[in-house]
């Protein structure tokens, strides 16, 4: 359990993962990035995470500026709730943070009760996202279940990612999770079908044979500078 976590001053940083630093339950843990000019990697933001980048807290909503972004940041890696409002409000305005972000990664968390009003409109809403349209060329998403807003989540993503060349999506494990799977994956691929994009790009989508919540992350591969992304589902 970890309250407060600051990079105030990390010239040479260029890794960061926090794996699963959560507060005790009714609190949130803040992160802080200060000063961090070659920091290229970064995970995994949680559900309930406070971040706030120089002296700005970022909120869903606000307008970013050079006081608000880490732009060397090339890896990203997001936990989400797609049921939970709170969760889910937060990615864009994080995504908005990292403008630069080339490999985006998300671990969808279990939501016994899903919000049926965080479709695709929502997403929609949040305005443009810079590095969707121009940056992500690699995107993953493990353990989707096909929450309502997981599924907008992806109609939103594949309808702006133009420089995209890989997808994964990486289903539950059905064994152990129940999800309707078949229904799930034909979402999926009516998804793709309308995507507008003309670029070429290889999409996945697959099913977990790891325990509910996925396999745990693998700390050798993180500490592996030669493996320059931390978060990839390879």
């Amino acid at each position: 359990m970890m309250d407060d976590f600051a990079v105030v001053k990390a010239p040479r940083l260029e890794r960061l993962v926090l794996y699963r630093c959560r507060a005790p339950r009714g609190f949130c843990t803040r992160v802080r990035i200060g000063d961090a000019p070659r920091l290229n990697s970064f995970g995994f933001l949680e559900p309930g995470q406070l971040l706030q980048i120089q002296n700005t807290v970022i909120v869903p909503g606000m307008k970013v500026s050079t006081r608000s972004i880490v732009s060397s940041v090339k890896v990203l890696s997001l936990t989400v709730r797609f049921g939970v409002h709170n969760s889910v409000k937060m990615v864009p305005a994080f995504l908005k943070c990292f403008p630069n972000v080339e490999r985006l990664h998300i671990m969808s968390e279990k939501c016994d009760k899903p919000s049926r009003y965080l479709n695709r409109k929502f997403w929609e809403m949040s305005g443009p996202i810079e590095n969707v349209a121009s940056c992500i060329k690699v995107m993953s998403l493990r353990e989707f279940r096909g929450e309502p807003s997981g599924v907008g989540f992806l109609e939103f993503f594949f309808q702006r990612a133009r420089v995209l060349e890989v997808a994964t999506i990486v289903l539950a494990n059905s064994k152990l999770t129940p999800f309707p799977k078949d229904e799930v994956v034909s979402k999926v691929r009516e998804i793709l079908k309308k995507r507008v994009s003309k670029v070429s790009s290889e999409v996945d989508v697959l099913e977990s044979n790891g325990p509910e919540g996925g396999k745990p992350w693998n700390f050798q591969k993180g500490a592996d500078l030669s493996c320059h992304d931390p978060f990839s589902v390879a």
